[in-house]
């Protein structure tokens, strides 16, 4: 009865949830992790582990990845070399994630063998010009005062908003951390508006200084959607052009000028 019933749960467990990321390195301007992608257990007699390297910079994402998430946590390795040369890749830093998957960055924060990892839902660039967005990664509530948002994001939290300040102008807005019952000022943020870029700004406390916070911004830029050309219109035929654009055609197809 007990192999029967191990075949039954089995095959009811849930799947391993899988997760699309882009990362960065807060800390450090640059670090190399491993996905290491371990088959499951039906496939474990015809795969084998495989590790795949990322390298993490603090002033870009990466392109995004897929990785599986055993045990519902997403872990990030590092690659150590024992005394007979042998290759290993043993964890680094891991985060839950949820049943179900998703879209994250993730945030790989700490230094000297003493790392985090923190991963925020991504809601992508459709849309997003001109916004601020701003992920709260400090182990308290944030408060925020910029033109547009007067908000507390508790930690984990995030809020996005996209600031009343003209493109191509300056705005200015302050960051506060609970103090007792009180909120004391704990950082500024002085930033450019552009219409065309989205800004993703992480939140950490200052190492070494209490009270205070430090920043981290990654622009992204809006490429706008491509024009299509309405249905069943071929190029000039509607209105008559193709033969005009033809006769200004030099040899071979090129225009004249």
């Amino acid at each position: 009865m007990l192999l029967p019933l191990l075949s039954i749960l089995a095959a009811t467990a849930a799947p391993t949830p899988q997760v699309e990321i882009r990362a960065m390195s807060f800390d450090e301007p640059s670090v190399e992790v491993f996905l290491v992608d371990a088959p499951d257990a039906k496939e474990a007699r015809e795969s084998k582990t495989e590790a795949r390297p990322l390298a993490l910079y603090s002033h870009a994402l990466t392109h995004a990845v897929k990785a599986r998430c055993p045990e519902g946590r997403l872990t990030f390795h590092r690659k150590v070399t024992d005394a007979e040369g042998k290759v290993n890749h043993v964890p680094l830093a891991s985060a839950a994630v949820p049943p179900e998957g998703g879209t994250f960055i993730a945030i790989l924060h700490g230094s000297a063998g003493n790392h985090g990892l923190s991963l925020v839902p991504d809601t992508g660039t459709e849309g997003a010009g001109g916004t601020l967005r701003f992920f709260n990664l400090c182990p308290t509530p944030l408060a925020l005062n910029f033109p547009g948002l007067r908000q507390v994001i508790a930690p984990s939290k995030q809020a996005l908003f996209r600031p009343p300040v003209k493109s191509e102008d300056y705005g200015q807005g302050q960051f506060f951390l609970p103090d007792g019952d009180e909120w004391r000022v704990a950082g500024g943020l002085r930033w450019l508006q552009l219409d065309d870029i989205r800004t993703l700004w992480f939140v950490l406390p200052a190492p070494g200084q209490p009270g205070i916070v430090t920043l981290r911004g990654i622009e992204e830029r809006i490429t706008p959607p491509a024009v299509q050309p309405p249905p069943g219109n071929p190029a000039g035929a509607a209105n008559g052009n193709g033969a005009a654009s033809a006769a200004n055609r030099g040899p071979g197809g090129a225009a004249s000028r």
